[in-house]
């Protein structure tokens, strides 16, 4: 339930490119790892997806915007 706090959200998208090859790559791997885990028809295609995109992302082709959004929450209502 409620408790009297006040709670403020902003859309705060992440944009990885080439100077965040490592992280991009770790994002992807996951990306895709929870596709298939969604849906299991996925897996016969998804190593060469990956891969194909991982090599993109290892030669500097690869930019990726993950849109999310922050939540803070003060308590009390003085936000």
């Amino acid at each position: 339930g409620r408790r009297g706090a006040t709670v403020t959200t902003r859309p705060s998208p992440w944009r990885l490119g080439p100077g965040q090859a490592a992280l991009t790559a770790e994002w992807l791997r996951g990306w895709v790892g929870a596709a298939v885990e969604q849906q299991p028809g996925l897996a016969p295609f998804a190593d060469d997806y990956l891969g194909r995109r991982l090599a993109d992302c290892a030669a500097g082709r690869l930019t990726v915007d993950v849109h999310h959004v922050d939540l803070l929450a003060v308590p009390g209502g003085t936000a």
